[in-house]
């Protein structure tokens, strides 16, 4: 697994999440998982604009607990959280 890390101010302690990638995604970065640590109180879109996906951002999901959530979702210490390109036609 591979780590992102931050440093935050004297006392502060991030989150860190467990970010698993499906499909596509998964194939084309050579992993299936990663756990990043945010500063508290990040979100959803937070935590895409650091990923760098082989696709556009907005074409993936993500994934909570299961439930699918929207970009303003706040994530918690100890997420899993899972990225999926939403599907396509032709």
């Amino acid at each position: 697994m591979d780590f992102v890390v931050f440093l935050y101010a004297k006392g502060v302690r991030g989150i860190r999440v467990e970010v698993k990638f499906s499909g596509y995604i998964a194939a084309s970065l050579g992993y299936r998982e990663k756990v990043i640590e945010l500063e508290p109180s990040s979100t959803v879109r937070d935590l895409l604009a650091l990923l760098e996906l082989p696709v556009n951002k907005s074409w993936v999901a993500v994934s909570i607990g299961g439930k699918l959530r929207d970009r303003t979702t706040i994530l918690k210490d100890g997420d899993q959280v899972l990225v999926l390109p939403l599907g396509g036609g032709g």
